[in-house]
């Protein structure tokens, strides 16, 4: 292989990447789902799952630590048949819990920044970030 073919290679798979992290990750099927478990690795989730729509942390920036304990979030998208919205707890890159919620999710029609009534009642104070935009949609 010379060297200009090894460089196209290289920026294909680079570009590849990098357009995949932008990409949303949705809603995690059932069968994928079920092979998940506590005491999995961070980067096992994300080689299985791919790059979560949300990430949070329980602290700030300026006290975060590798012991700092963050959630990822796997938000359904409209269209999805049984929206389920899962949420996966890390302590020190470490699956602590896993969590599967059935959630409502605004059809295609629906415009950001509007919900319908229905959706407005479906919402509750201490709900978490990836809760309510998975029944509200993006702002």
């Amino acid at each position: 292989m010379n060297r200009k073919s090894v460089k196209v290679i290289f920026a294909v798979i680079f570009f590849s990447c990098v357009l995949s992290a932008y990409a949303s990750a949705g809603m995690i099927d059932f069968d994928t789902y079920r092979m998940l478990d506590k005491g999995m690795s961070e980067g096992e989730i994300i080689y299985r799952l791919g790059i979560p729509d949300r990430e949070i942390y329980f602290d700030d920036a300026a006290h975060r630590t590798p012991e700092s304990i963050k959630q990822y979030f796997y938000i359904p998208i409209p269209g999805d048949q049984d929206p389920q919205l899962t949420i996966i707890t890390f302590k020190k890159g470490i699956v602590i819990s896993i969590k599967r919620v059935q959630v409502s999710v605004p059809s295609k029609a629906s415009k950001a920044g509007q919900i319908n009534i229905d959706t407005y009642n479906q919402l509750r104070v201490g709900m978490s970030e990836g809760e309510v935009l998975a029944r509200a949609g993006m702002p």
